[in-house]
């Protein structure tokens, strides 16, 4: 019998999902929001949209919070645009832990915090994250 918990993962997954399929349809309303290339300190890339990465806000130095599954909509060298569902809301200088283990099995780990988060839906956020630090294999 599946509990509460997986019902409530599966209702979740099955909203960022319908929310990926929109962003992908609407995108350069995104775009119109976003600054141009020329000021940007790197080229933005795409060739990760739709894909899942695990993240955990970093609570204290030893405690990271829940694992919250996300979807990557662009990344850059600096940093990446994730969509997320959280009960909480993202708030700028949060510091998160993204697993990359499945992308890159040298890199562990990589540590960035919140540049920016828009509210896009109930609990489904965009947000900014500039990458800090990394821990390697």
């Amino acid at each position: 019998m599946l509990g509460l918990n997986h019902l409530a993962s599966v209702e979740t997954s099955s909203r960022l999902n319908q929310l990926v399929y929109r962003v992908d349809l609407t995108k350069s309303i995104f775009e119109q929001k976003q600054p141009t290339l020329n000021q940007r300190e790197s080229k933005r890339e795409t060739d990760g949209f739709g894909k899942i990465v695990e993240i955990r806000k970093q609570v204290t130095e030893e405690e990271l919070g829940q694992v919250i599954e996300a979807t990557i909509i662009d990344h850059s060298v600096k940093g990446c645009g994730l969509l997320i569902a959280s009960k909480e809301s993202p708030k700028l200088q949060d510091i998160y832990q993204l697993s990359t283990v499945k992308f890159d099995p040298r890199i562990i780990s990589i540590i960035a915090k919140v540049v920016w988060s828009q509210k896009l839906a109930n609990d489904i956020y965009r947000i900014g994250l500039e990458y800090i630090d990394l821990v390697e294999a």
